[in-house]
């Protein structure tokens, strides 16, 4: 044809970049003018403009103008759709506790929108990785703070990552007391301070008279 106007990119993107391009059929056109939702975003000898950034989701108008050297003109239109990603819900159970650590995570799509792959980073754990939507076996073997990643891609190709809000944290306790005096005399009660760790760590004393508490600070009689 002797000139042409033809739009040739994909009709549905995800939340990024996008290049917008002719079909090859534009004839004798010499120059090109784009505009998104009725606003310029290039012009000039070439018939593509890349990296065009789409941050808004929605339906957006995307019109091309040719030109050609005697001043004919053929416009077209399209209309492009912009997806957000899937957004996606993570869990775990327990948060925290000692090691060795079993952790249960379940991922949970609320959007409606199909997800085709789920990636999860566990960090140091035992596996590493999975791509089960609720993987219930994972193992944190050392003490420390772990902080996990789930990756979706749904079915349009959009990706999301979210973190856990509040990181896998595992400990060893270390049993330690001390008593508010050092010195009783015989009869007298005596207070034992716990300075176990971690403080919320459930205790359980034994004392040579055979008595035994589950008391965070029992007193000796």
């Amino acid at each position: 044809p002797d000139l042409k106007a033809e739009i040739g990119m994909k009709d549905t993107i995800c939340n990024n970049t996008a290049t917008l391009d002719t079909a090859k059929n534009y004839g004798k056109a010499t120059t090109f003018e784009w505009y998104v939702d009725n606003v310029r975003t290039g012009t000039g000898i070439m018939h593509d403009i890349t990296n065009t950034q789409f941050t808004t989701a929605g339906k957006h108008i995307i019109m091309l103008v040719v030109k050609d050297n005697s001043g004919c003109t053929d416009t077209a239109r399209s209309v492009l759709t912009v997806l957000k990603p899937a957004p996606v819900i993570l869990s775990a159970n327990p948060l925290s506790g000692c090691a060795p650590l079993r952790v249960s995570y379940q991922g949970a799509d609320n959007s409606g929108i199909p997800i085709a792959s789920w990636m999860w980073n566990f960090g140091s754990a035992v596996p590493a990785n999975s791509f089960e939507q609720s993987p219930d076996t994972v193992y944190y073997n050392s003490p420390a703070t772990y902080p996990v990643t789930l990756t979706t891609t749904d079915v349009y190709g959009c990706k999301n990552s979210v973190s856990l809000n509040t990181p896998i944290t595992v400990t060893n306790p270390v049993a330690d007391f001390d008593f508010v005096n050092g010195v009783a005399c015989s009869g007298d009660s005596v207070k034992v301070v716990n300075k176990s760790a971690p403080a919320n760590v459930n205790s359980r004393w034994y004392f040579s008279n055979g008595d035994s508490s589950n008391a965070r600070t029992p007193v000796i009689p």
